[in-house]
Order: structure tokens, then C-alpha cells, then sequence
């Protein structure tokens, strides 16, 4: 074989080739990445068999051959980068499909986690919400228990000791604001002189609530508090503090003060009311007797031991309603009264009672409205407080009585004990004697208290004027400084109704006339008593010892009866009231009289006064008579 022969077989052999390699990179990549290059490769050799035929020389055939194989070469060497370049686009989509897959995986997990961190969010959100809302709720907390609590607070730093916060009754308690109140420091509270007490006390740990005693504090204005203490250290923010309640104790001792003088009276008032009952009916016996006996004597010695007898009777009844006044139970008579025009009505009395060497001037204000005051009992109240101020002038002096009017605000906060808003007429009684110590102040208006001499006490005094003045709706003050004076001060309230004023005098009572009187009365001496005095009289009566007797009684008698005597209270049975009441319906112009020693503040009312009269026990058998007279006339 020629050369010409292995170079044609050569040629043939290498374009077999480029199909069969040309199939396999079609096979390996697809049509879509080496077609384009397959398709130029086969259009390149079926061009080259083209010029085939065409062989112009000799050796036409041998330089086709070579074409050929160049040509083969050629396509095989391009099918090769071509294997090459497919290949690695081939690689590189299978990184690029696998970064995505990862990219995708990625963002799958971020996504999720996402949506993890939107739910944690979410959940997040609710909690601060819920956060918020307790801290809110933790602060109106904080308000109400702290900033806006009525006990007054205040907290301090423990290393500094400056004020960090107060609540508004400290503030309002010291007179501070809150910014001038935290400017502080707490030693700037403390009164200067227990300012060592503080420090040594503040030094001390206080782990639980602990009570320390009652401090003296400075408000404001410089004034002293007296503040009861409690303290426990605390946590402020980061710095160590401590909690102090500091309470005014003036208001929990007025309190007090108040309790116990409520209690005495109440005490005094149950006394009263049974040394009433009990001793009144045996003076008004031992007085009705003796009287009845001095009438039937014409004996001068035994007329005189009589009237000693009942002299000593009206001074025990004397000191029977002073007893009552002091318990405020005692049967009063409120009516209005012009308080100077009685005052000038009982100069010439005053001065005959307090003699030469005591001078008494009376400044007396106009235009004063009347008081609704009993004036017996008025009388009373003044006489002694004038006999109180002329012992504290043994060598003479000077008495003032003043007048005027004062009004007691209900929106004022500290107001004169027992007083009550109003309209109210001031007494004022001075003097300019010794005065009183500050002992003797303490138990001024105790009863059976007294400076002078067990024989020269004169009764229950200032206790029996305290009392009164407080069963009118008033009370009493009074000013006292050793070697200065004293002065009192009784308030009485306006009369809001003003039918009549009462003068100086009393209008001059009706004799007795006839009738038939129904007598109910528990005490058989003071019935026995009384009926012996009507009948002697003239007068017809029907008598009960008890309103169960009465009711019965009254089925049968009603008609004849003018007036009822009884008491207001039985130990059983309807009362006093009940029976006029009943004996009213049968006979509506019957009369009333209630005899009693003492009336309880129900009783004392300004319906009863109208609607019936009083004769207090003890009586005498002239204000029996009288009082029945006045009515039947």
C-alpha cells in the first residue's frame, strides 16, 4: 500500500471518528449544548466532500487527503474542547444546582427561623405588654399604698441621709413641697435637740417593721410635731434606705381625750340618773313632810328645827341637779333668752355677792341674738363661775363680763373640743386674781374637786357648770396663768326659733283652782306625799303606781280627769308618754305634768316642753301646787 493509500485510509478512518465521538458528546451532553458544534463540524466535511470531484491536478488527491485529515483532526480536537468546555459547563450547573439547592436549604432554615423569631417576637411583644400593664397597674399600686396613702411617709438614704421621697400627707403633714422635700436631708426634720438621738438610732439595723418611739419633728414654719415612728430598712433603686412613718399623735390624743371624757360622762350620767331617782324621791319625801309638819306648828323652837330640816333637804336637791348637771341628764327648760338684758337683770345681785372690794364691769355686745338656754340653770352657771373668780381675789380686785357672738365653721378642721358648727353666743368671765397652776388646770372640771377646804367647798362647782353647758349643746374654755388671772369662756347655742325672750323675771304663776288629778307614781312615799297635798287642797285625785294600773284605770276614769301627774319612766308597763298620749285620745284637753329627776337625751326635747310641763324632783309641796295651778288656770 502507498502512501497516497494509508494517507486516504487515515483520512477515512478520522472522519468515522467525528460522528461516532460527535454521538457520544450529544449522548453525554444533550443536543442542546454540543448540537451547534456537531452541525458546524458536519457542514465543514460535507463541504470538504464537495470539492471531492473537482481535482484539477495530479496530486489533487493527496492534498485533499490531507485536508481531510486536517480537517478530521481538527473537528476531533475542537470536539475535544468542545467535550471539555460542556464538561465543565456541565460541572458548573451542577455547583450552581447545588448552591441552590443550599442557597434554597439556606433560605428555607433563615425563613423558618424567621418565622421562629417573628413568633418569639410576637410572644415578646405580649410580654412587655403584659409588663407594661403590670407596671402600670404597679404604679397606681404604688400610689395608692405610697404617694397617695393617709398616713404620712417618707424614705431616706441611709449612707447620706438625704430625703428621697415622701408621699402628699408628709408633705402636707411638714408643709413642704416635694421638690423642697427631697432638697432635704432627714436630720433637717429632727428637732435640734434630738438630733444626736436620730443618728445613733438611724445607725441601728431595722429588718422588720419596728416601732421607735415618739420623735419630735420641725415642719416648715419651725414648728414642733410629735410624730409616733416606724421604720424598716428597704432597697431604694441601688442605694440602702429606709421607710419611716412618722404619724402626728395630737389628733390620736385629742382622740383619746375625747374617748375618755365620753365614757366619764357616760359613767357620770348612769351615776346621776340613779342617785336622782333614788335620793330625789327620799328628799322630796323628808322636804313634803317637814313642810306639812312646819305648817301644823306654832311652836317658834320647833317651827325653827323644822325649817332647818328643810334647808338641809333643798340643799341635798341642790346638790342632787348639780350631780344631774354634771352627768348632763339634768331636766332642762330651753327657751330663748336675751342674754345681756338678763345679765343686767342680776347686777344687783352680783354685786351684793361679791361685795365692796371687788369691782365689776360688764361690756356687754349689740345686737346679740337670742340663746336657747334654761335660766335657772343659766343663773346657776353664772353665779358660780362669779363665787370662783371673787376666791381668787382674797384682797379685792376686778371682775370683766363680756358678750358677743362667734360662728364655729364645719369646714374648719381644729375646732374647740366638744364644739359643734354653728351659731353660738359667748359668756366670758375674767378676772385678774391668782390664776391657776398647771395642776390644778388638769383636774379643773373633775367632780368633788376643789382648792379650798374640805368646809368651805361649795359643791360640785366647775364640774356641775361644764356639764350644763354641754347638755345645752355648748361647752366651756377657759385661760389661766399663775398671778394673771383666769378667764371662762361658757358658749351657748343661738336660739334658731325665737317665740319670746325671756327677761329678767319669771311671769308670776295662777293660783291653784280645782279639778280632779290622776296621780301615777312608782315610789309610794312620794305618791302618798303628793296625794296628801292635792287633797288638802281640794283637789280630787286618782291614783297609780304603775302605767299597767293607769292604762286600766283610764278605761273607766278618763273622762273625768284634768290633769295627769306622772312620772316619765316605769319599771314595767308603758311610760309616762305613752299614758298622756292614750289619755288624750279619750280626752284631747286634758292636761300634762311630768314629774321626774332627770331626763335622758330622747326625753329632753322641745316636743315635750310643748306639750306638757315639768315638775322636777325633789319638789317642794308650793311648787306642786303651783306647777298644777298653772296649768288648770
Amino acid at each position: 500500500m502507498t502512501a497516497f493509500g494509508i494517507l486516504k485510509f487515515l483520512a477515512a478512518g478520522l472522519e468515522l471518528c467525528v460522528p461516532s465521538y460527535g454521538l457520544r458528546l450529544v449522548r453525554r451532553f444533550g443536543a442542546g449544548q454540543a448540537g451547534s458544534f456537531l452541525v458546524i463540524a458536519f457542514l465543514s466535511l460535507a463541504l470538504l466532500h464537495l470539492f471531492n470531484p473537482i481535482k484539477p491536478g495530479p496530486n489533487s488527491g493527496l492534498a485533499l487527503s490531507l485536508v481531510y485529515v486536517g480537517a478530521s483532526v481538527l473537528l476531533l480536537i475542537g470536539m475535544g474542547h468542545t467535550e471539555t468546555v460542556c464538561r465543565q459547563r456541565q460541572e458548573a450547573q451542577i455547583q450552581e444546582q447545588n448552591l441552590r439547592s443550599k442557597l434554597d436549604s439556606e433560605a428555607r432554615e433563615r425563613s423558618d427561623n424567621l418565622l421562629v423569631i417573628k413568633q418569639q417576637m410576637a410572644h415578646e411583644i405580649v410580654r412587655l405588654q403584659e409588663q407594661v400593664e403590670t407596671l402600670s397597674a404597679s404604679e397606681r399600686q404604688f400610689r395608692l399604698l405610697f404617694i397617695n396613702h393617709p398616713h404620712p411617709m417618707w424614705v431616706f438614704d441611709l449612707r447620706s441621709g438625704r430625703i428621697l421621697a415622701g408621699n402628699e400627707s408628709a408633705l402636707s403633714q411638714y408643709g413642704f413641697t416635694q421638690q423642697e422635700f427631697t432638697n432635704l436631708s432627714a436630720k433637717d426634720l429632727i428637732a435640734r435637740e434630738a438630733a444626736g438621738a436620730f443618728v445613733a438610732d438611724a445607725s441601728k439595723p431595722c429588718s422588720c417593721l419596728e416601732h421607735r418611739g415618739v420623735w419630735r419633728h420641725r415642719k416648715k414654719d419651725r414648728t414642733s410635731v410629735d410624730v409616733d415612728v416606724m421604720t424598716v430598712d428597704m432597697r431604694f433603686g441601688d442605694s440602702p434606705a429606709r421607710l419611716v412613718f412618722a404619724e402626728d399623735v395630737n389628733p390620736r390624743v385629742l382622740r383619746e381625750v375625747e374617748l375618755c371624757e365620753h365614757q366619764r360622762t357616760r359613767i357620770l350620767r348612769r351615776v346621776a340618773e340613779g342617785v336622782a331617782h333614788h335620793f330625789g324621791q327620799i328628799l322630796t319625801v323628808v322636804e313634803g313632810q317637814a313642810g306639812l309638819m312646819r305648817d301644823g306648828r306654832r311652836d317658834p323652837v320647833e317651827v325653827e328645827h323644822l325649817e332647818q330640816m328643810l334647808s338641809e333637804a333643798r340643799r341635798g336637791g341642790a346638790l342632787v341637779r348639780q350631780l344631774l348637771a354634771v352627768g348632763g341628764c339634768e331636766a332642762i327648760r330651753p327657751e330663748p333668752v336675751d342674754l345681756n338684758q338678763w345679765l343686767l337683770g342680776q347686777q344687783t345681785v352680783l354685786h351684793r355677792l361679791l361685795g365692796e372690794r371687788i369691782t365689776l364691769e360688764f361690756h356687754l355686745s349689740e345686737g346679740l341674738a337670742p340663746v336657747l338656754a334654761d335660766c335657772r340653770v343659766l343663773e346657776w352657771i353664772v353665779f358660780n363661775l362669779v363665787l370662783n373668780a371673787r376666791e381668787a381675789l382674797p384682797h379685792g380686785g376686778s371682775i370683766d363680763i363680756h358678750t358677743g357672738a362667734v360662728w364655729i365653721d364645719p369646714r374648719q378642721k381644729q375646732r374647740p373640743p366638744g364644739s359643734n358648727p354653728g351659731h353660738f353666743i359667748h359668756l366670758t368671765i375674767r378676772d385678774n386674781g391668782c390664776g391657776m397652776s398647771a395642776e390644778v388646770q388638769e383636774h379643773l372640771f373633775e367632780p368633788f374637786f376643789s382648792t379650798r377646804d374640805d368646809d368651805k367647798a361649795m359643791g360640785l362647782g366647775l364640774a356641775s357648770v361644764y356639764g350644763a353647758a354641754k347638755q345645752h349643746g355648748g361647752w366651756v374654755e377657759f385661760i389661766s396663768e399663775p398671778h394673771r388671772g383666769t378667764e371662762f369662756g361658757v358658749y351657748l347655742p343661738v336660739a334658731s326659733l325665737v317665740i319670746r325672750t325671756v327677761g329678767v323675771q319669771e311671769p308670776a304663776l295662777a293660783p291653784p283652782v280645782r279639778g280632779t288629778i290622776f296621780l301615777v307614781e312608782a315610789n309610794d312615799r312620794v305618791r302618798d306625799l303628793a296625794r296628801h297635798i292635792l287633797e288638802r287642797n281640794g283637789y280630787r285625785v286618782i291614783e297609780a303606781d304603775s302605767g299597767s294600773t293607769a292604762v286600766l284605770l283610764l278605761e273607766s276614769q278618763a273622762q273625768t280627769v284634768h290633769l295627769l301627774l306622772t312620772d316619765l319612766a316605769f319599771p314595767s308597763g308603758p311610760g309616762g308618754r305613752e299614758l298622756a298620749d292614750k289619755l288624750r285620745r279619750a280626752k284631747s284637753d286634758v292636761k300634762v305634768v311630768y314629774s321626774t329627776g332627770s331626763l335622758t337625751p330622747e326625753d329632753n326635747e322641745t316636743a315635750l316642753l310643748q306639750e306638757a310641763k315639768l315638775l322636777l324632783k325633789p319638789y317642794t309641796p308650793d311648787q306642786l301646787l303651783q306647777t298644777i295651778g298653772s296649768c288648770l288656770g
